[in-house]
C-alpha cells in the first residue's frame, strides 16, 4: 500500500471505532506522518511512546513522556493506567509503540518474557475495547505500533490491522529527489536540457530502488554535503550500495532489481 492509501484505509477505520494499528517496515518519518494525518481531527489529544529498544522516548508531535512513569520495562499497566487519565480530561490518548518486533519476534520463538510482554498487550488492547465498546465518543484512544517485520504472534494477531508499506516506485524516488534539490537551490541538480544529466538522474533513482523514503532522503543529504550538488557517479553509487547493506544488516527486505544503464555505458 502508499502512504497515502494507509492513511484512507486508518481513517476510515478509526471511524469504525478500531484502535489497534501495526505500521510495519515503515520508516519513523513516514509513520510520524501517518499518525499525525490520522489524528489531525482529535482536538484535544495527548501522546505517549514507548520504545523496546529505547524505552520512553519524545520524538512524536507534543508527546512529553515520563521516564519515572514508563520504567517498566512492560510499560502495560502505567500505559492503560494513563490513557485513562487522559480521558478523564475529556481529551483522545495516542500511545505509540516502537521496535515492536523485538517482542513479537521473541513470542514467535518461544521467549517466556517476550510471551507475557504480548499477552500484556492484548490484555491492553481487550481493555480498550471492552472500555469503549458502548461508547458513542468518536475520537477514542488509538495504539499505534511500529516495527520492522509483519510478523504477529497469533494471539493478538486479530487484534491489529497490518500495514505494510510499498516502497517508492521510480517516479515517486524522482519526485524526492527533484523536491530535495528544489529545498536546496535550483542550480545544485540535474540539468534536464543535458542528455548525459538525464540519464545520471535515472540512474539514481534506480541506485535508490528498494530504499524507503526516509533513507532515500539521508542519502540525497549525504551526496549533497559531499559533493555540494545532487548528482551520481561512482562515490555515490558506493555511498548507496553501503546504505542498502545497512538496511539489510537491520532486518529490512530491499527489493533488488537489475539496473537498465551503469556509468559505463555512457562514460
Amino acid at each position: 500500500m502508499t502512504l497515502h492509501d494507509i492513511e484512507k484505509d486508518i481513517t476510515s477505520r478509526i471511524a469504525a471505532k478500531y484502535n489497534a494499528f501495526y505500521l510495519a517496515g515503515v520508516d519513523d518519518e513516514d509513520a510520524e506522518d501517518i499518525i499525525g494525518e490520522v489524528t489531525k481531527d482529535y482536538a484535544e489529544k495527548e501522546y505517549k511512546e514507548w520504545s523496546y529498544a529505547y524505552g520512553a522516548m519524545c520524538k512524536f508531535g507534543s508527546c512529553n513522556p515520563n521516564l519515572e512513569d514508563f520504567g517498566d520495562p512492560s510499560f502495560v499497566s502505567v500505559a492503560n493506567q494513563w490513557m485513562m487519565d487522559v480521558e478523564k480530561k475529556n481529551a483522545a490518548p495516542v500511545l505509540i509503540v516502537r521496535d515492536v518486533h523485538l517482542i513479537f519476534e521473541g513470542a514467535l520463538r518461544g521467549d517466556e518474557q517476550a510471551l507475557k510482554s504480548v499477552a500484556a498487550i492484548k490484555m491492553l488492547i481487550m481493555t480498550m475495547l471492552y472500555r469503549h465498546e458502548e461508547s458513542s465518543d468518536d475520537k477514542h484512544p488509538l495504539i499505534f505500533f511500529i516495527g520492522l517485520r509483519s510478523s504477529i504472534p497469533p494471539m493478538i494477531e486479530r487484534l491489529l490491522t497490518l500495514y505494510e508499506v510499498d516502497y517508492p516506485r521510480e517516479d515517486e524516488i524522482e519526485s524526492i529527489i527533484d523536491e530535495r534539490i528544489c529545498e536546496i537551490a535550483d542550480n545544485v541538480g540535474f540539468d534536464e536540457d543535458d542528455e548525459r544529466s538525464r540519464r545520471e538522474k535515472k540512474m539514481l533513482v534506480n541506485a535508490c530502488r528498494g530504499l524507503g523514503r526516509r533513507a532515500i532522503r539521508l542519502i540525497l543529504n549525504r551526496i549533497y554535503e559531499k559533493t555540494g550538488l545532487i548528482c551520481f557517479d561512482r562515490d555515490v553509487e558506493r555511498l548507496v550500495n553501503d546504505e542498502k547493506r545497512q538496511e539489510i544488516s537491520k532486518g529490512r527486505v530491499l527489493v533488488l532489481e537489475d539496473v537498465e544503464e551503469t556509468l559505463d555505458d555512457i562514460g
